[in-house]
């Protein structure tokens, strides 16, 4: 693979894990060795979450993790756009995908999904682009170009480790989520 390309792919999958343990969701691993049958250059594996059926449940809770769900599945295309200053939507295809199912069960017709998934995008997009979070996305996407798969609890150390290195108060990410320390998933390797 060209070294352009897997740089973009490096910093699709830092977005995925990035936005996921912004949003308190485990990360399993993350990995930029192409997976040929599934036509991946890269993948982004979420540890175990909450069982959710939006079919027989509408609570908040679950139009929560609905929305959540596919903000992770839309950060790997933020990131590019970001990194590149260019809309790119080859190769996030699946990912668009997965997001537009999860967001299919919080509206009622074509119009407010492709409403619903412009502005989660957009947002999504904004969260990434906060300084402190990119540099966070940055750490992750030059571990990756040296190791090509990392496991969810070194995910999490290097995470936690450009949080730890940031000056107190950029945006407010230093102050608000300090204390953001997740659970490291109990399975997974440990890379």
């Amino acid at each position: 693979m060209r070294g352009h390309s897997l740089k973009l792919t490096a910093y699709h999958e830092a977005g995925h894990a990035v936005m996921s343990y912004w949003l308190h969701k485990r990360i399993r691993y993350v990995t930029i060795i192409p997976e040929s049958d599934k036509n991946t250059l890269g993948h982004f594996k979420q540890g175990k979450g909450k069982n959710i059926d939006p079919e027989c449940d509408n609570s908040t809770k679950t139009r929560y993790e609905l929305e959540r769900l596919a903000m992770i599945y839309l950060a790997g295309q933020a990131a590019e756009c970001i990194l590149t200053g260019r809309n790119i939507r080859a190769g996030s295809g699946q990912d668009n995908s997965y997001a537009i199912d999860y967001l299919s069960y919080l509206t009622g017709s074509t119009e407010e999904l492709e409403a619903y998934w412009n502005w989660l995008a957009i947002r999504t997009s904004a969260i990434l682009r906060l300084p402190a979070l990119w540099q966070v996305i940055q750490a992750l996407a030059i571990e990756l170009l040296r190791k090509k798969y990392i496991g969810g609890r070194r995910a999490y150390q290097i995470i936690q480790e450009a949080i730890k290195v940031l000056p107190a108060g950029i945006n407010g990410v230093k102050n608000s989520n300090a204390n953001l320390t997740p659970t490291p998933p109990e399975t997974g390797e440990n890379n």
